[in-house]
């Protein structure tokens, strides 16, 4: 199978420095929920100073380095984090403050988490992982309210094997969790919240073996460690995480290329189905939660070679309304798109 995923920075090129013109804040309005969900439900994503609601957020190759550039109600802030030749990034909330924090995951043997924790201003550097691995993995595993650093591993060399989940448990010890058997080409992280305990769930998208090109999910639910299969959507297509719904519980959700267009394929946890198009298949996924309900909002961002054009656009699931935030520029990285697969 093929397909592309955001996930890695990797070097950047044409590096711009920000300026007044490609800052701009649009008038569009957007409401935002008196009671906002706890960081740990799943339509939250990239919310760096708590507020409940998603940030305008991307980065930036700037001299090797990665600069942070981050919009939410707190202000605009950009924070030197990482390298931009290597760097996957990883925001979570690691210190479980309720913000997500700015981090790093760097490959080598071992492979390093670099977090700059929110609540205490200190950083951690925490070994784990290897060469190759997907830290998009990481997750709050344990349901205390912190990201786990976490990655999944497959086989390397284009043999299929025996796929694990490896986490470092926030509350003490590691788990080494057996799931999928073939290749990083052929099986991609799910991770989720699918039975909305509070903990997220083992879960991984590849191929049903008895239709070639469909997509079958697998998940372990850590309710009941219960193994449920689903079939949704092809194999090829991207993985877009989130709540749609408000439920409490990850939907399982992926975004595909018709026509020129991007359409998602939404499959509740309640059951029903949803089908929606937005935005074009140049544009990056962003899913978050950009108004605050408690639910994960379709939204993209689309680069513009045009300064200050590069834009978010989001759809509310709060009313059906439409947020337009010109931000970022040509050849930046979304943060929110960090775990798209």
């Amino acid at each position: 199978m093929s397909r592309t995923t955001h996930m890695r920075l990797g070097p950047i090129v044409g590096l711009l420095v920000a300026t007044a013109g490609l800052w701009v804040t649009h008038a569009a309005s957007f409401s935002v929920s008196a009671a906002a969900p706890t960081l740990s439900g799943p339509s939250r994503n990239a919310d760096f100073n708590g507020d409940g609601i998603t940030d305008w957020a991307v980065v930036r190759g700037v001299g090797g380095t990665l600069v942070w550039y981050i919009e939410n109600t707190g202000g605009f802030s950009a924070v030197a984090w990482g390298a931009a030749a290597t760097d996957f990034l990883v925001p979570a909330d690691y210190d479980g403050d309720g913000k997500s924090d700015v981090a790093i995951w760097r490959p080598g043997a071992p492979g390093t988490f670099w977090v700059r924790n929110s609540g205490t201003g200190t950083v951690s550097v925490i070994p784990w992982g290897t060469t190759g691995d997907n830290p998009t993995a990481t997750a709050d595993f344990d349901g205390d309210g912190k990201a786990d650093p976490a990655v999944y591993r497959c086989p390397s060399g284009g043999s299929p094997g025996q796929c694990f989940f490896w986490v470092m448990k926030s509350t003490g010890g590691i788990i080494a969790q057996p799931w999928g058997y073939g290749s990083p080409a052929t099986l991609f992280n799910a991770k989720g919240d699918y039975d909305g305990d509070g903990k997220a769930d083992f879960a991984i998208q590849g191929t049903n073996p008895t239709n070639a090109g469909a997509g079958l999910f697998h998940l372990l639910r850590s309710a009941d460690l219960g193994y449920e299969p689903v079939l949704w959507g092809y194999d090829t297509d991207l993985i877009v995480p989130g709540d749609y719904d408000g439920d409490g519980k990850s939907d399982i959700s992926v975004m595909r290329n018709v026509s020129g267009a991007r359409t998602a394929y939404i499959r509740h946890r309640t059951g029903a189905v949803t089908f929606a198009v937005w935005g074009f298949a140049t544009d990056s996924l962003v899913p978050g939660d950009y108004d605050g309900d408690g639910k994960t909002d379709l939204a993209v961002w689309r680069p513009s070679g045009t300064p200050g054009q590069s834009a978010f656009w989001v759809k509310r699931s709060s009313d059906g309304g439409t947020i337009y935030k010109p931000f970022g520029a040509s050849g930046d990285v979304t943060v929110a798109g960090w775990i798209v697969q």
